[in-house]
Formats: structure tokens, C-alpha cells, sequence
């Protein structure tokens, strides 16, 4: 190798320390997200969906009083949003607030 190659590696190597250090100093982004959020404690339900060959769950957070129902999308392997409430929001309100 020539020293072209030398300088331009050791040029990416500091480049490349540099931003591991200011990635790992800055704060944490879940962390500064979620900072009045308790730890949820949750309860998932299974249930039929009329209409609907999948089935789907319903997951209660009692800490947050949040509930989240998802089904099972088998074309995309993964789990699909039904619907969202917050219970805290709904009980202040006197009626079905979503989200």
C-alpha cells in the first residue's frame, strides 16, 4: 500500500471514532420520549374478528390504560393494527376517544 492509502484510512478510522463517541454521549431517544411513561403491566387477549378469516389480540396495558387490538396479516408475516384507545383519555372525556 502507498501512503495515499494509509492517510485516507486513517482519516475514516478518526472520522469513524468520532462519531461513535457523539452517538454514544447523546441522550438516549426512547429515553427522552418516554420520560412521564410508567413501566406497563399487560394482559393480552385472544378474540374471533366477525368478518375476518384471521384471528386477532387484544393488548391491555393496566399502567398506561392503553389497549391496542392487532391481527395477524399472513400474506406479510406480521401483525396488523386493528384499532387503539386510550381508556384514560375516554374515561375524561365520558366517551370513546381513539387515536
Amino acid at each position: 500500500m502507498n501512503r495515499k492509502s494509509y492517510r485516507g484510512l486513517i482519516t475514516l478510522n478518526v472520522l469513524l471514532i468520532v462519531a461513535l463517541v457523539l452517538v454514544s454521549i447523546g441522550p438516549a431517544e426512547s429515553s427522552a420520549q418516554n420520560a412521564n411513561r410508567a413501566r406497563g403491566q399487560y394482559t393480552a387477549l385472544g378474540m374471533k374478528v366477525t368478518g375476518s378469516v384471521s384471528d386477532a389480540i387484544a393488548i391491555f396495558d393496566a399502567n398506561n390504560q392503553e389497549i391496542v387490538a392487532l391481527r395477524w396479516d399472513a400474506s406479510r408475516r406480521s401483525l396488523v393494527g386493528i384499532d387503539y384507545a386510550s381508556l384514560q383519555q375516554a374515561s375524561n372525556s365520558g366517551g370513546g376517544t381513539r387515536r
